[in-house]
């Protein structure tokens, strides 16, 4: 059974199955820190910013909006 991904799927996987992982996970404990600290103080924006310019790099419309995170 083969599926077929499409831009939104790779760009997904890139931020929750990679970007994410090594911000939490690498780098020094100082990275680790303030990145855990943005996902605390306001996660939803963080991760919606981040989503968000993942499309504009690659030249996709952003698909959601504010009220859906």
């Amino acid at each position: 059974m083969e599926k077929d991904y499409d831009g939104y799927d790779c760009l997904r996987y890139e931020l929750f199955e990679t970007l994410i992982p090594a911000m939490l996970y690498k780098g020094t404990e100082k990275e680790r820190e303030e990145f855990f600290g943005f996902l605390k103080q306001d996660g939803k924006t963080f991760i919606h910013d981040m989503y968000q310019t993942l499309c504009e790099d690659d030249g996709l419309p952003y698909p959601y909006d504010n009220s859906d995170f």
